[in-house]
């Protein structure tokens, strides 16, 4: 399994014109609002396959899933994430509970 890698990178970049001599800018304003918008559209898909994982309503392989990907890659913040309830302790549930803090 691939560790996780994050980085910034630009992609497109453009000045808003303010003037209409030079209209002629704003093409490379649309070019960013496309290359965002199929962005945005690909991760909908994404978004949507994950609710479907999480419903298993799809089989997801045991290491593609997040647990496996934190535990391998930040120990630290698995451990915290996905720690056990009180409950499963005593055997009512045996799945682990994922304990979001409220700040």
């Amino acid at each position: 399994m691939k560790k996780v890698v994050s980085y910034y990178r630009e992609v497109r970049s453009a000045e808003i014109p303010t003037a209409f001599a030079r209209r002629n800018k704003w093409i490379k304003v649309f070019e960013i609002l496309c290359y965002l918008f199929i962005g945005l559209k690909e991760q909908e898909e994404i978004y949507k396959a994950m609710e479907e994982e999480g419903q298993d309503a799809i089989a997801v392989i045991p290491e593609d899933t997040i647990r496996a990907t934190l535990r391998e890659n930040s120990p630290t913040l698995s451990s915290y994430l996905f720690r056990t309830s009180p409950l499963s302790l005593h055997g009512a549930d045996k799945r682990p509970k994922i304990i979001v803090p409220l700040l």
